[in-house]
């Protein structure tokens, strides 16, 4: 099936994939993190474990995250890593939040939540968003 991706460029691209997977596997090549949505609905954040059965489409829109890689990836890596390394990552994160970067992501925070060791003093998440500290 030839499947048209739409940028936030409003350049497109095709891909002749059998699956959604396949498209997925095509998209990871640019090796950017990335949203892919069809219509209105969000079918798959790279940065969020999607274990969906998405039929897939003919069209969809696609826009690129910036967000550091290194940063995902050294995120992803704490569970495993020493308290130095641990602190030097959420230094970076602090830092972001107090340039008002990824402080109000509710998607990037839910990424940082479900990677930080259980015994972490979070104090970053301090200084996330007011509007995301009253949601639920």
């Amino acid at each position: 099936m030839t499947v048209t991706v739409t940028f936030l460029s409003s350049n497109t691209l095709e891909y002749d994939v059998n699956n959604f997977d396949d498209l997925i596997n095509e998209l990871n090549k640019i090796g950017e993190l990335f949203c892919l949505t069809y219509g209105d609905t969000k079918v798959f954040h790279s940065l969020e474990d999607n274990n969906n059965n998405h039929e897939l489409k003919d069209t969809y829109s696609i826009a690129y995250l910036d967000y550091d890689k290194d940063l995902i990836f050294r995120i992803k890596e704490m569970k495993n890593m020493g308290n130095t390394f641990i602190r030097n990552v959420l230094n970076d994160i602090s830092t972001l939040f107090k340039q008002r970067e990824l402080y109000d992501n509710s998607i990037f925070l839910v990424f940082l939540a479900s990677n930080l060791p259980i015994d972490t003093d979070s104090q970053c998440f301090s200084l996330i968003s007011d509007k995301l500290k009253n949601i639920k």
